[in-house]
């Protein structure tokens, strides 16, 4: 018999990275931002989110997604990525985006690219 504590390290284990082929409304999980982890609507998004990220000298695997449901004929992926520094001890709890770094990225997939990024408030 599997002690409880083995299932719990395992079920932890897959969190970040299991998602259902379609966001359902409302959801609010986190995942980690790498192409593998995000549904297959969203892998090019996330690919030039990475991208974005690493000319701009920041850190891809210091961000967490979040994968709105999105309309099937709206062109405009939106990502919400949430910095790790958003969970740390000494921010837990202000409003708005305490270490500057959260923000939505406007994905166009009809143009191919980032049309817009909007740091959280």
């Amino acid at each position: 018999m599997l002690k409880p504590i083995f299932l719990i390290a395992v079920f932890m284990q897959c969190t970040l990275c299991s998602f259902p082929s379609h966001p359902a409304g409302g959801q609010r999980a986190l995942f980690e931002l790498n192409v593998e982890c995000a549904p297959p609507l969203y892998r090019e998004a996330v690919s030039a989110t990475i991208d974005e990220l690493r000319s701009t000298g920041e850190n891809a695997e210091e961000f967490l997604v979040q994968f709105p449901e999105r309309p099937a004929h709206d062109p405009v992926v939106v990502l919400n990525l949430w910095h790790k520094s958003a969970f740390d001890e000494r921010t837990r709890g202000h409003a708005g985006n305490p270490g500057g770094k959260c923000r939505d990225v406007h994905y166009d997939a009809r143009q191919r690219k980032i049309i817009r990024i909007l740091f959280w408030q």
